[in-house]
């Protein structure tokens, strides 16, 4: 990770919404866009079947990762990651990203991120803080 004076692209997420900021040295510029995500899904977790082809067994039988939460997280960061990369193709002369989520999102971003935006992540904020106006997050990011 590296702290070079350029154009930032500064990707502020929860689990609900992605906001995308300009940022332009040790300042934010603008707000690029602002996103609701995954809006239009509904998610019906169902327990797996049992030797006996029974649904009802014990809640043990649960994958890992299937809880609504967790695949609604996973849905919000492919979403986002989605934006951004159209964000960096559109020809813009961006070269960093610096990515604001909390603890679980940042798990989720860490592992589907592409190669291309590996290479341009500059920072991680581990902070849920997408309520903020561009002042206060200017000072927490570049504090």
């Amino acid at each position: 990770m590296n702290n070079s004076f350029g154009l930032k692209v500064i990707a502020v997420l929860d689990v609900n919404t992605l906001k995308l900021f300009k940022g332009d040295g040790l300042k934010i510029v603008e707000e690029i866009s602002q996103y609701q995500l995954h809006e239009k899904h509904m998610h019906d977790v169902q327990r797996h079947e049992t030797l006996r082809g029974s649904k009802s067994g014990l809640s043990a039988f649960h994958d890992a990762h299937t809880s609504k939460k967790d695949i609604e997280y996973a849905e919000a960061v492919r979403e986002s990651i989605s934006y951004i990369e159209d964000l960096f193709a559109s020809g813009n002369d961006y070269r960093e990203l610096y990515i604001v989520a909390s603890t679980k999102l940042l798990g989720h971003v860490r592992s589907l991120l592409s190669t291309n935006l590996k290479k341009k992540l500059a920072k991680e904020i581990n902070k849920d803080l997408v309520h903020l106006n561009i002042k206060e997050l200017e000072k927490v990011i570049f504090a």
